[in-house]
């Protein structure tokens, strides 16, 4: 089940690309552990909020308009090695953008205000053949 840590992240997730959507479902149902909830805690944020997070980007910044291009998933419900293999699912069968191939289309790297798992994606974001 996918839930979401405030009624703000539910009314957000229509306006999620579904591109994005897609990667975070498909990832929930191929590699999530049954029984246990993908809480969705972070979708759009205003500049300010994300002063506060000291983000890097503003990826979660979304213009007026636009679908939302990034997520954050909790993930203290889970072990390191099941978000591991989540993390290896997608990077097996997504690409961010592949004139960039460093980047991630989601990383778990130690960052912002808790343990989370970061979903993103970019115009060029493309399934892996």
């Amino acid at each position: 089940m996918i839930g979401f840590k405030t009624l703000r992240q539910l009314h957000e997730w229509p306006n999620v690309s579904p591109l994005l959507r897609e990667i975070i479902e498909e990832a929930h149902e191929e590699v999530w552990p049954d029984n246990t909830i993908l809480l969705i805690t972070d979708i759009y944020r205003t500049l300010s909020e994300n002063a506060s997070y000291g983000a890097k980007t503003t990826i979660h910044v979304t213009p007026e308009g636009a679908s939302h291009r990034a997520a954050d998933a909790r993930t203290t419900l889970i072990s390191d090695a099941t978000k591991e293999k989540v993390i290896d699912f997608v990077e097996k069968h997504w690409i961010y953008d592949p004139e960039r191939p460093l980047l991630m289309a989601v990383f778990g790297a130690p960052h912002g205000s808790g343990p989370h798992l970061h979903f993103q994606v970019h115009l060029n974001t493309r399934r892996r053949s």
